[in-house]
């Protein structure tokens, strides 16, 4: 990894960190709405700085889309299933556990599920794996191999950490792992686009926890 890369990663990292402290330190007129503008913003700095990467992982040959599909699906259903019982258990043994997930909830009152949902299927979920796996992790563990899977879940995680919300940085954590590995073992972005697309959509509109 030459200069030009290393210095485009740390410049991702850190308009990341910045945009998700801003984010949740409560300076926002929306959550959603400022969240997407926020991932819009990462997804610019992935295309400048590996824009002909990921427009050939987006390009996928015909006979690949459907694979990507269904693997993008049944890796949703396996991760809701993981999730619904994580609640579950977090409710059951954590004190904050209740609290921390009406707190997660919270962030999109008195919003139309309808703008949540459009937002959360074409441009956050979409977008957070373009940048998070499709460039950075792809991009270091080119260098760095199983680490820079780890590096992605944890620096995933911590970006969670302005909100407060311990519910919720477990929550980021546990998906970065899942998405993480998902894309380490199959390489395929799209896949991960409509996994996290379609949790996103399960998880906050359709049948929330």
């Amino acid at each position: 990894m030459d200069r030009k890369d290393r210095t485009g990663i740390f410049i991702s990292l850190a308009a990341a960190a910045i945009l998700f402290s801003i984010l949740f330190a409560g300076i926002y007129f929306d959550f959603w709405l400022q969240l997407a503008l926020s991932i819009l913003i990462l997804i610019f700095l992935a295309f400048w700085f590996s824009g002909d990467d990921i427009k050939k992982q987006l390009n996928l040959p015909a006979g690949d889309l459907g694979f990507s599909i269904l693997l993008g699906l049944v890796s949703t259903v396996f991760l809701y299933l993981i999730f619904l019982i994580g609640n579950d258990l977090a409710i059951f043994f954590l004190s904050f556990g209740k609290s921390g997930i009406s707190g997660i909830y919270g962030l999109g009152e008195n919003v139309d599920s309808r703008m949540i949902a459009f937002l959360l299927v074409l441009i956050i979920g979409p977008g957070e794996e373009i940048f998070w796996r499709g460039y950075l992790q792809k991009s270091l563990t080119k260098e760095y191999g199983k680490l820079g899977v780890v590096i992605i879940i944890l620096a995933y995680a911590g970006v969670h950490l302005a909100s407060g919300n311990t519910m919720l940085i477990l929550a980021a954590f546990a998906g970065g792992v899942f998405w993480g590995l998902l894309y380490y073992y199959y390489r395929n972005l799209w896949a991960n686009i409509i996994s996290h697309a379609a949790w996103d959509l399960a998880a906050f509109v359709l049948w929330p926890f």
